[in-house]
């Protein structure tokens, strides 16, 4: 790599950080924290990272559609990152509660059990799998790794990127027994990266990446 494009990358950084040490000569007001229009930009930004990455004709779905989410991330409040870019809300909204408040019909099944997962999905119209990560499954894990796996057989990740690009192996059995038992099956992706959706792509009707929430 050229020691000029280098040069040119760090005094792009330094020419931002200059211009703001400029033009901001007081701290912000605490009152502006979880402010209205703080919210109002924390779903903006969120809404239009949603990424949509696959559609055959099976979204935009309808409130009355008949609908069957699963995947045990439905309960979690999963907003991503335990380092450097973990925050602290106030309020946290789990999947489970934001989807019923737009499909109030829709039924739920904070399961990843493969047979039962297989059962209830044959059953349904539309399947939702809501499938993916934890923060001590990626990411600069510094402060969950205790909490979460005290008595790991392998060293659990402290920072860094993940060893591979494969979702967590009850994450694959869960894509697995729905889109074997419903051809009408969609996924959400939860990761803050990319992530591997063979042999699953084929078969699912749409695809959503979402990010964390």
């Amino acid at each position: 790599l050229d020691e000029r494009i280098i040069d040119q990358m760090c005094l792009r950084v330094l020419r931002k950080k200059l211009t703001w040490a400029m033009l901001t000569d007081t701290k912000p007001s605490k009152q502006i924290i979880n402010s209205k229009t703080h919210k109002q930009l924390a779903l903006r930004s969120a809404l239009e990272s949603i990424v949509l990455l696959k559609n055959e004709k099976a979204l935009p779905l309808t409130a009355a559609s008949e609908i069957l989410v699963v995947g045990n991330l439905l309960d979690e409040k999963n907003i991503g990152d335990n380092g450097s870019s973990r925050v602290s809300p106030k309020k946290i909204s789990t999947l489970k509660a934001a989807i019923k408040k737009q499909f109030p019909a829709a039924r739920f099944l904070a399961s990843n059990d493969p047979t039962l997962i297989s059962q209830e999905a044959a059953q349904a119209k539309y399947v939702i799998v809501i499938a993916g990560f934890l923060p001590e499954q990626e990411g600069e894990n510094l402060t969950s790794n205790r909490k979460y796996q005290p008595n790991a057989a392998e060293p659990v990740n402290k920072g860094g990127d993940r060893k591979d690009l494969h979702l967590p192996a009850d994450q694959q059995a869960l894509l697995t027994a729905a889109t074997l038992a419903n051809r009408n099956t969609i996924a959400v992706i939860i990761s803050g990266s990319a992530c591997y959706l063979d042999p699953w792509l084929a078969d699912l009707r749409a695809v959503v990446w979402a990010g964390y929430y």
